[in-house]
């Protein structure tokens, strides 16, 4: 009788322990679904393989260019332009790509072009078109294309307007590159609707970059196009 209840006790004790070991483990729980959870994309940036991105939400085209410090010191009216275009080294900003395809993405903007500059229009015509805020980022800076610029001359106080001349068929023909003029240009697609058509070769205006704010020579940059 007496070894029959310590064995009853003994089997009711294991049972106590076992069942309190069991209690005690914590619940397992399901991993989280992590595959429902939004990832943030990290925005487009154009690159000297890939030199257009076209940011359709913001309004924005985004160009890939490097800076052409031979232009702080010496004066052009080329801002931007495509390096494989005949102007392509003559700018303050040499860009990748092609200037018929800039204008192209352009129109896939919503923008309009003015188409009103031609090489013979008469002197001091100011091109029309859509306008467009240009700026140029490196290194986390980001300034104004006009406070990249300095002007001299009778006319270097009139300023930048930004505006899409177009001018397609004539750069279709000139393949000069040229993406954006500092005064208003027949080829250039953008250029500056402030200063006129001849302003540069009649000596009435010169620019250079602004070799204080210009990062090194070759430097990569971006430059946005944003329409307004």
């Amino acid at each position: 009788m007496a070894r029959t209840t310590l064995a009853l006790l003994a089997i009711a004790l294991t049972g106590l322990l076992l069942f309190g070991c069991a209690s005690s483990d914590p619940v397992a729980e399901e991993p989280a679904d992590v595959g429902d959870e939004p990832v943030a994309e990290a925005p487009l940036r154009p690159t000297a393989e890939n030199p257009f991105v076209l940011d359709e939400e913001n309004g924005a085209l985004l160009v890939y260019a490097e800076v052409n410090r031979k232009w702080v010191t010496e004066p052009t009216r080329h801002a931007v332009v495509s390096s494989d275009g005949s102007n392509g080294e003559n700018a303050i900003f040499r860009a990748g790509g092609n200037a018929l395809e800039f204008n192209e993405l352009l129109f896939a903007l919503g923008a309009e072009a003015g188409e009103n500059v031609k090489k013979d229009s008469p002197a001091g015509t100011k091109v029309e078109g859509s306008e467009f805020d240009v700026t140029v980022a490196w290194d986390g800076d980001e300034y104004a294309l006009a406070d990249l610029v300095v002007a001299s001359g009778e006319l270097a106080d009139n300023g930048f307007t930004w505006k899409f001349g177009g001018n397609y068929e004539f750069q279709g023909e000139a393949r000069t590159g040229c993406l954006l003029c500092l005064d208003s240009c027949a080829a250039g697609i953008v250029s500056n609707a402030e200063i006129g058509w001849q302003s540069f070769a009649s000596g009435l205006v010169e620019f250079r970059g602004d070799g204080d704010l210009l990062p090194a020579d070759g430097t990569p940059v971006v430059i946005t196009y944003t329409l307004r």
